[in-house]
């Protein structure tokens, strides 16, 4: 409590310690003079001054009651930001979008001089980016992997039941990604499209200093899904983890840049 706050405690203290001393005393007053005006005066008054001390230390006390309690909600709420905030800056999380159709790619793919991107088949995505995709792949003093599904990975099995698809038509859409990146870039581009055989949690974009996540959920379905942003904050950040992750994966992949529909 400070000082200011303590003051107007005791004051009000005080008042109601006053006023239910000064109605005991005109109820003592009032019976000495038994009858007549003043004794029905005093009676009258020592009645009001009781009932508004007693009302006013009531109301007092639920009041402090309820301001203490909105205090330490406020304090728990203030704790658990300065906790939650901790824990973004230690692993670099710099913004969450709950629609990453709502995140802007452009910077990403234009101002990274190295840039990796995990998707499943892609196709989607780099469409909706082509644009800035095709400016990118033109630029020599950049470098660009695409990581996406082997279209003889297991998982496209498994990924037809959850998109309600096939196998076939997963491969079809692979097979789009890898040709609309061939007409997006050209000889001199700087590009690599390679396929696994593992198993996509999330989305990944992996640029200089700035990782973009997209996650995936478990069940069947199309939903939004959110998008997180994370930033090189030092050894223990995400976005370490996510690139060493995704330089790992390149080991277990394969070159499929002349991967055809069948």
């Amino acid at each position: 409590m400070t000082e200011s706050n303590f003051k107007l405690a005791s004051r009000t203290t005080i008042a109601i310690l006053a006023l239910v001393v000064i109605g005991l005393v005109l109820i003592v007053v009032s019976l000495w003079l038994t009858e007549g005006f003043w004794s029905q005066l005093c009676s009258q008054l020592s009645t009001a001054l009781l009932v508004g001390g007693i009302w006013t230390g009531v109301y007092e006390w639920f009041m402090r009651k309820d301001f203490i309690n909105v205090n330490r909600e406020q304090a728990k709420e203030i704790l658990d930001r300065i906790k939650l905030a901790q824990g973004e800056e230690s692993i670099g999380l710099y913004e969450v979008y709950d629609d990453s159709n709502d995140f802007n790619y452009s910077s990403l793919l234009l101002q990274s001089r190295q840039l990796t991107i995990l998707l499943n088949d892609g196709r989607t995505w780099i469409s909706t980016h082509s644009e800035d995709i095709k400016k990118r792949l033109r630029d020599r003093e950049k470098s660009t992997t695409f990581l996406v599904l082997h279209p003889e990975a297991k998982m496209l099995e498994v990924m037809a039941i959850k998109v309600d698809s096939t196998p076939a038509n997963l491969r079809a859409k692979i097979a789009e990604s890898v040709k609309m990146l061939r007409n997006l870039s050209d000889s001199d581009s700087n590009v690599e499209i390679l396929g696994h055989h593992l198993f996509n949690p999330q989305s990944m974009f992996i640029g200089d200093s700035i990782a973009v996540v997209t996650p995936y959920y478990a069940a069947r379905g199309r939903r939004t899904v959110p998008l997180f942003r994370f930033g090189d904050s030092g050894d223990h950040s995400y976005y370490r983890k996510l690139m060493e992750d995704l330089h790992d994966l390149k080991n277990d992949a394969v070159d499929i840049s002349d991967y055809e529909r069948e």
